[in-house]
């Protein structure tokens, strides 16, 4: 069993990523009557991790962007031992920021299906009927055989700050950031300040996003014009401009910030 011999949870009960939506409704992971390769499912981890330089703290510090695949097959309590976590790339947020993390993540946009290294690619190979052979231990005796593995990435998995560059979302916080959260429409408040006070029961100050609205979002975003000419420059010493009123359309507003100087909203 591609899964491993697991007992299998009660029905609506969460017990590990096969019981999952996501991999129950993936036409390969989920579909029972598969007979190809043996099938793998994976997931990827990034993170960043700041490093002091050896040769003295007034060097300055130099921080690096982590990418990880974890293989999802294996049972719960041995999936996060380091034998099956796999660093895919180690490189220098200065130039990660440079280029974007889309760049590292997917590589170059005329990397070779072929031969790319990126995680991208590697899941592109993955993915083809003919899989990618791997030498795995025997189970019958002592050395190594050949076998053929398919594979997909299942799962993104990264800490606020490291989902919010991978989604290209707001990557900071703090007290005068307005609508942190990616995932509903909830303004910056005290309830943004402690840890799980989204699922409070009975809070009604947010209304997480749906899908349709998100759609709808992106839809209008695409009927922008690419090539809004930016706000004329302050003169030295002018004062600010008022700010915008607070934005009323509702719930299912659709208000970007490329549009707030044109709709005068939030």
């Amino acid at each position: 069993m591609d899964w491993g011999k697991l007992p299998r949870s009660p029905e609506g009960t969460y017990a590990s990523i096969q019981d999952g939506l996501a991999a129950r409704n993936h036409p390969e992971i989920g579909n029972k009557t598969y007979t190809g390769p043996s099938r793998v499912a994976g997931s990827h981890y990034f993170d960043d991790m700041e490093t002091t330089v050896p040769i003295g703290v007034f060097r300055g510090k130099s921080k690096v962007s982590l990418h990880y695949v974890v293989l999802l097959n294996q049972p719960g309590h041995m999936r996060g031992n380091l034998d099956y976590i796999f660093l895919t790339s180690v490189t220098l947020q200065s130039t990660q920021n440079a280029v974007g993390v889309a760049e590292i993540v997917s590589g170059p946009k005329n990397e070779s299906i072929a031969h790319g290294s990126s995680i991208r690619t590697s899941f592109h190979r993955l993915h083809r009927p003919e899989g990618i052979n791997f030498q795995v231990p025997r189970t019958d005796g002592p050395g190594f055989e050949t076998k053929c593995f398919r594979g997909w990435l299942l799962l993104v998995s990264a800490d606020r700050l490291g989902g919010a560059e991978l989604l290209g979302t707001k990557l900071a916080f703090g007290p005068n950031v307005k609508c942190p959260c990616w995932q509903c429409d909830a303004r910056n408040g005290k309830h943004m300040r402690r840890a799980n006070s989204f699922e409070e029961p009975g809070r009604q100050s947010f209304t997480r996003r749906t899908d349709q609205i998100y759609k709808d979002q992106c839809a209008f975003a695409q009927t922008l014009p690419e090539n809004r000419p930016p706000p004329p420059r302050r003169p030295p010493g002018a004062p600010k401009p008022p700010a915008p009123p607070p934005c009323k359309h509702g719930l299912t507003c659709r208000c970007t910030r490329a549009h707030t100087t044109t709709l005068s909203t939030g």
